[in-house]
């Protein structure tokens, strides 16, 4: 999965991908959610809570 977000590199450096315009939706640090569940051979739905509070961005 990572491969293929690489290929968009330029467009999301940060590795954020959020709709700007939903203004009641989480945004999250896809790419190192991403990455972290790749290291730790998890699936994004069985992280923990404290898991997946570290990939929120708080405005």
């Amino acid at each position: 999965m990572l491969k293929e977000f690489d290929k968009e590199d330029n467009y999301f450096p940060d590795g954020i991908f959020v709709d700007p315009k939903e203004t009641n939706e989480l945004k999250i640090q896809f790419r190192a959610l991403s990455k972290y569940c790749a290291e730790h051979g998890k699936k994004p739905e069985d992280l923990t809570d404290e898991e997946r509070e570290q990939f929120i961005i708080r405005d």
